[in-house]
């Protein structure tokens, strides 16, 4: 039995985990504009459309940030309830596209 582990091999369709998703620039218009903001909250220089804001690092303070920073820059009153159920740019966009009371 002491050889036997050696020589098992893994079924074929256990594969590696596929890698990042390929970069996707924010889109024209509200896109961009929510994009610059993320781009200074993390300060960092790309931040792709579907990128996840809690998974770059942000949390319920840098919500609160971002929410401010939208409201200022943008004229957009989003909470940050609205963070938590749509955490994309892209996602964001969507919502405050169909949506004219943010």
């Amino acid at each position: 039995m002491e050889g036997i582990q050696e020589h098992m091999e893994l079924p074929s369709s256990v594969t590696e985990p596929p890698g990042p998703a390929a970069f996707e620039a924010p889109r024209e218009g509200m896109e961009q504009a929510i994009a610059q903001v993320w781009r200074d909250i993390f300060r960092q220089q790309q931040i792709a459309r579907n990128d996840n804001f809690f998974e770059l690092g942000g949390n319920s303070l840098l919500g609160m940030d971002l929410t401010e920073l939208l409201a200022t820059r943008l004229g957009i009153q989003i909470s940050v309830v609205t963070l938590f159920q749509k955490p994309t740019i892209r996602e964001m966009a969507e919502a405050i596209a169909a949506d004219p009371t943010f």
